[in-house]
């Protein structure tokens, strides 16, 4: 009798301890390069809405994703061209093929990010 008390009342803490673990949990940061920050932020929102969370800026101000829906590899091709074209105007990178690597790795750290907030919503990441 005394076990199935000591039980239920372990029990009773962990569901309790579930609330306050959420509301001390931190929201994800993803930085952004400064310099392609507007090329690649349609296709970060995009793989976000995709995912069905929810993406605000520094102060807390929502940010929504209006372009096409269900088409985030077509906007990825958009930011890896645009971001292309950025970093040339700006004369970042030795070569064209430099520069797509450079605009790449921001679009490699987009997806990584994205499918961590799937996943940590339950969903299955998908690409």
């Amino acid at each position: 009798m005394i076990r199935t008390a000591i039980g239920l009342a372990a029990t009773a803490l962990a569901i309790q301890a579930v609330p306050a673990i959420a509301q001390d949990a931190q929201p994800a940061v993803m930085g952004l390069p400064p310099v392609l920050k507007p090329t690649v932020m349609p296709y970060f929102l995009c793989r976000q809405a995709e995912a069905g969370v929810p993406v605000v800026d520094g102060e807390g101000n929502p940010l929504e994703y209006t372009g096409p829906a269900g088409d985030c590899a077509t906007v990825r091709e958009e930011a890896r061209v645009r971001g292309e074209r950025v970093l040339r105007d700006y004369n970042l990178g030795r070569s064209r093929a430099d520069r797509f690597a450079m605009v790449e790795t921001v679009l490699d750290r987009i997806d990584a990010f994205s499918d961590g907030t799937r996943t940590s919503q339950g969903q299955t990441p998908q690409g």
